[in-house]
Protein backbone atom coordinates (compact mmCIF):
# COMPACT_ATOMS: atom_id res chain seq x y z
CA UNK A 1 0.00 0.00 0.00
CA UNK A 2 1.72 3.47 -1.14
CA UNK A 3 1.03 7.04 1.26
CA UNK A 4 0.92 9.90 -0.51
CA UNK A 5 1.23 13.30 1.21
CA UNK A 6 -0.51 16.26 0.23
CA UNK A 7 1.23 19.58 1.49
CA UNK A 8 0.13 22.88 1.00
CA UNK A 9 1.04 26.01 2.51
CA UNK A 10 -0.41 27.83 5.99
CA UNK A 11 -3.26 30.39 5.07
CA UNK A 12 -4.41 32.73 7.90
CA UNK A 13 -7.59 34.15 7.46
CA UNK A 14 -8.64 36.82 10.14
CA UNK A 15 -11.50 36.58 11.76
CA UNK A 16 -13.92 39.58 12.87
CA UNK A 17 -16.28 39.03 15.68
CA UNK A 18 -19.31 41.45 14.33
CA UNK A 19 -21.95 43.17 16.86
CA UNK A 20 -25.36 44.40 16.52
CA UNK A 21 -25.99 47.49 16.79
CA UNK A 22 -26.07 49.02 20.42
CA UNK A 23 -23.88 45.86 21.12
CA UNK A 24 -20.15 45.66 22.12
CA UNK A 25 -18.11 43.22 20.35
CA UNK A 26 -16.80 40.78 22.64
CA UNK A 27 -15.14 38.24 20.51
CA UNK A 28 -16.18 34.73 20.09
CA UNK A 29 -18.05 32.83 22.42
CA UNK A 30 -18.42 28.64 22.23
CA UNK A 31 -21.82 27.20 21.45
CA UNK A 32 -24.75 27.14 22.51
CA UNK A 33 -25.18 23.31 23.91
CA UNK A 34 -27.94 20.99 22.53
CA UNK A 35 -31.11 21.55 22.52
CA UNK A 36 -33.47 19.17 24.51
CA UNK A 37 -36.03 18.15 23.29
CA UNK A 38 -39.31 17.49 25.74
CA UNK A 39 -40.17 13.69 26.39
CA UNK A 40 -42.66 12.20 24.56
CA UNK A 41 -46.44 12.31 25.49
CA UNK A 42 -47.53 9.05 23.99
CA UNK A 43 -46.16 6.71 26.51
CA UNK A 44 -47.59 8.45 29.84
CA UNK A 45 -51.09 8.79 27.76
CA UNK A 46 -50.68 5.01 26.92
CA UNK A 47 -49.98 4.28 30.37
CA UNK A 48 -53.28 6.05 31.94
CA UNK A 49 -55.12 4.71 28.95
CA UNK A 50 -54.21 1.48 30.41
CA UNK A 51 -54.55 1.93 34.00
CA UNK A 52 -57.91 2.98 33.43
CA UNK A 53 -58.97 0.46 31.29
CA UNK A 54 -58.14 -1.69 34.39
CA UNK A 55 -60.17 0.10 36.56
CA UNK A 56 -62.93 0.01 34.18
CA UNK A 57 -62.40 -3.69 33.76
CA UNK A 58 -62.50 -4.34 37.94
CA UNK A 59 -65.15 -2.15 38.11
CA UNK A 60 -67.62 -4.40 35.32
CA UNK A 61 -66.65 -7.60 36.62
CA UNK A 62 -67.55 -6.84 40.22
CA UNK A 63 -70.42 -5.55 38.91
CA UNK A 64 -71.29 -8.40 36.97
CA UNK A 65 -70.81 -10.95 39.68
CA UNK A 66 -73.43 -8.73 41.40
CA UNK A 67 -75.79 -9.16 38.73
CA UNK A 68 -74.92 -12.79 38.74
CA UNK A 69 -76.37 -13.96 41.87
CA UNK A 70 -79.83 -14.32 42.28
CA UNK A 71 -82.28 -11.38 43.52
CA UNK A 72 -85.21 -13.36 43.74
CA UNK A 73 -87.62 -14.61 46.50
CA UNK A 74 -87.43 -18.06 45.48
CA UNK A 75 -85.29 -19.93 48.02
CA UNK A 76 -82.15 -21.89 46.70
CA UNK A 77 -83.40 -25.54 47.19
CA UNK A 78 -86.68 -24.50 45.45
CA UNK A 79 -84.97 -23.14 42.35
CA UNK A 80 -82.33 -25.89 42.36
CA UNK A 81 -84.52 -28.22 42.17
CA UNK A 82 -86.72 -27.08 39.13
CA UNK A 83 -83.65 -26.52 37.86
CA UNK A 84 -83.36 -30.57 38.44
CA UNK A 85 -86.36 -31.26 37.56
CA UNK A 86 -86.14 -29.20 33.88
CA UNK A 87 -82.51 -31.03 33.57
CA UNK A 88 -84.07 -34.69 33.89
CA UNK A 89 -86.99 -34.09 31.32
CA UNK A 90 -84.17 -33.28 28.26
CA UNK A 91 -83.51 -36.20 26.44
CA UNK A 92 -80.33 -37.27 24.75
CA UNK A 93 -77.87 -40.63 25.00
CA UNK A 94 -75.40 -39.36 22.61
CA UNK A 95 -71.97 -38.92 24.49
CA UNK A 96 -71.76 -35.24 24.33
CA UNK A 97 -75.56 -34.91 25.52
CA UNK A 98 -74.91 -37.28 28.38
CA UNK A 99 -71.93 -34.97 29.17
CA UNK A 100 -73.46 -31.62 28.88
CA UNK A 101 -76.21 -33.27 31.23
CA UNK A 102 -73.60 -34.19 34.03
CA UNK A 103 -71.91 -30.91 33.59
CA UNK A 104 -75.24 -28.68 33.79
CA UNK A 105 -75.86 -31.66 37.34
CA UNK A 106 -73.14 -30.05 38.90
CA UNK A 107 -73.15 -26.67 38.01
CA UNK A 108 -76.66 -26.92 39.84
CA UNK A 109 -75.39 -28.79 42.67
CA UNK A 110 -72.63 -26.45 42.96
CA UNK A 111 -74.45 -23.25 42.57
CA UNK A 112 -77.27 -24.73 45.40
CA UNK A 113 -74.24 -24.93 47.99
CA UNK A 114 -73.17 -21.65 46.89
CA UNK A 115 -76.66 -20.10 48.07
CA UNK A 116 -77.51 -21.72 50.38
CA UNK A 117 -74.06 -22.02 52.87
CA UNK A 118 -72.50 -19.28 51.58
CA UNK A 119 -69.15 -21.00 49.79
CA UNK A 120 -67.92 -20.29 46.47
CA UNK A 121 -68.61 -23.90 45.35
CA UNK A 122 -68.68 -23.32 41.63
CA UNK A 123 -64.59 -21.82 42.33
CA UNK A 124 -63.63 -24.83 44.30
CA UNK A 125 -62.18 -27.97 42.79
CA UNK A 126 -63.32 -31.04 43.27
CA UNK A 127 -61.19 -31.98 46.45
CA UNK A 128 -61.61 -28.70 47.95
CA UNK A 129 -65.41 -29.17 47.65
CA UNK A 130 -65.30 -32.64 49.26
CA UNK A 131 -63.37 -31.47 52.19
CA UNK A 132 -65.57 -28.53 52.53
CA UNK A 133 -68.80 -30.98 52.81
CA UNK A 134 -66.55 -33.20 55.62
CA UNK A 135 -66.23 -30.09 57.45
CA UNK A 136 -69.51 -28.66 57.59
CA UNK A 137 -71.08 -29.34 60.86
CA UNK A 138 -74.73 -28.60 59.17
CA UNK A 139 -74.43 -31.42 56.92
CA UNK A 140 -74.68 -35.27 58.39
CA UNK A 141 -72.84 -38.04 56.64
CA UNK A 142 -75.46 -39.34 54.89
CA UNK A 143 -76.35 -36.43 53.14
CA UNK A 144 -72.80 -36.72 52.06
CA UNK A 145 -71.89 -39.71 50.85
CA UNK A 146 -73.69 -39.89 47.98
CA UNK A 147 -72.33 -36.87 46.32
CA UNK A 148 -68.90 -38.31 47.44
CA UNK A 149 -69.59 -40.85 44.44
CA UNK A 150 -70.92 -38.45 42.36
CA UNK A 151 -68.22 -35.67 41.99
CA UNK A 152 -65.55 -37.89 41.02
CA UNK A 153 -67.69 -39.46 38.15
CA UNK A 154 -69.02 -35.96 37.80
CA UNK A 155 -65.07 -35.16 36.96
CA UNK A 156 -64.39 -37.59 34.91
CA UNK A 157 -66.93 -37.15 32.94
CA UNK A 158 -66.28 -33.90 32.74
CA UNK A 159 -62.57 -33.77 32.11
CA UNK A 160 -61.75 -36.93 30.96
CA UNK A 161 -64.48 -37.50 28.60
CA UNK A 162 -66.02 -40.90 30.32
CA UNK A 163 -68.54 -42.28 29.48
CA UNK A 164 -71.09 -42.88 32.16
CA UNK A 165 -73.28 -45.89 32.55
CA UNK A 166 -77.32 -45.13 32.69
CA UNK A 167 -77.59 -46.52 36.58
CA UNK A 168 -74.30 -44.21 37.23
CA UNK A 169 -76.44 -41.45 35.76
CA UNK A 170 -79.05 -41.98 37.31
CA UNK A 171 -77.52 -41.82 40.64
CA UNK A 172 -76.01 -39.17 39.94
CA UNK A 173 -79.26 -37.26 39.63
CA UNK A 174 -80.74 -38.90 42.54
CA UNK A 175 -77.65 -38.00 44.64
CA UNK A 176 -78.24 -34.19 43.85
CA UNK A 177 -82.02 -34.46 44.30
CA UNK A 178 -82.07 -36.18 48.06
CA UNK A 179 -78.51 -33.86 48.71
CA UNK A 180 -80.97 -30.84 48.28
CA UNK A 181 -84.36 -31.85 49.82
CA UNK A 182 -81.98 -33.13 53.06
CA UNK A 183 -80.24 -29.42 53.23
CA UNK A 184 -83.33 -27.39 52.14
CA UNK A 185 -83.94 -24.31 54.39
CA UNK A 186 -86.04 -24.42 57.05
CA UNK A 187 -89.69 -23.19 56.13
CA UNK A 188 -89.24 -19.61 57.72
CA UNK A 189 -85.17 -18.97 55.93
CA UNK A 190 -85.00 -18.16 52.60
Amino acid sequence: MRRLFLMTTMVLTPLTAYAKEGQKAEGLRDIKGPFSLPAPLWPKLLLVAVFLAAVAAGIYYFWRRRQARPQTDIPASQRALQQLTALQVEKGDSLEEIRRRFVRLDEILRRYVEERFSIRAPEMTTPEFLQFLRTTPALRETDQSALRKFLPISELVKFARHQPAPEEVKEGFDAVQSFIEKTKEPDGEQ
